[in-house]
């Protein structure tokens, strides 16, 4: 007898198979909607300032609210590059939001499905330059809070 062979089942018990199969899946599935709230929102900025420090957050590069079924954690490097303007330098980043939905086991799922713009430009020197880039930009990973780092990320 071969050990890979299975033997022939009626079909009423391969349909019962399939049936126990399913409940067996459905059962151990996780639940993927967990409650969004303001504390939910807190956590998760407590979490991602232990990778990306407080400083982000009070000078307001990083912050994160409730939206819908996620946060929304939005990266706006506007009061960033506010010190490059004294020294002959302009430049401008739209902000970007990632939308991070909280998992069964902890973890959040993350997308973001932006615009990158943004642009550059000196008229300090001998050499003048301008640059400038606006693309669409996917991306998707997994946070995890326990490592405060992703385990998974894709752009």
């Amino acid at each position: 007898m071969h050990p890979f062979r299975m033997k022939r089942r009626t079909p009423a018990a391969m349909t019962a198979f399939r049936g126990a199969l399913l409940a067996a899946t459905l059962l151990t599935a996780p639940a993927y909607a967990q409650g969004v709230s303001a504390e939910g929102a807190r956590q998760l900025q407590d979490s991602l300032a232990k990778t990306f420090g407080t400083v982000v957050f009070s000078k307001g590069i990083l912050s994160v609210t409730p939206q819908g079924s996620a946060y929304a954690v939005k990266l706006d490097l506007t009061s960033a590059l506010g010190q490059l303007k004294g020294g002959g330098v302009t430049a401008s980043v739209d902000p970007i939001t990632y939308l991070a939905t909280p998992k069964a086991d902890g973890t959040y799922a993350v997308t973001s499905d932006s615009q990158i713009n943004y642009s550059f430009s000196s008229d300090k020197g001998d050499k003048p330059f301008a640059m400038k880039l606006s693309a669409p930009c996917k991306s998707s990973g997994v946070f995890d809070p326990k490592l405060s780092s992703f385990g998974t990320f894709e752009s």
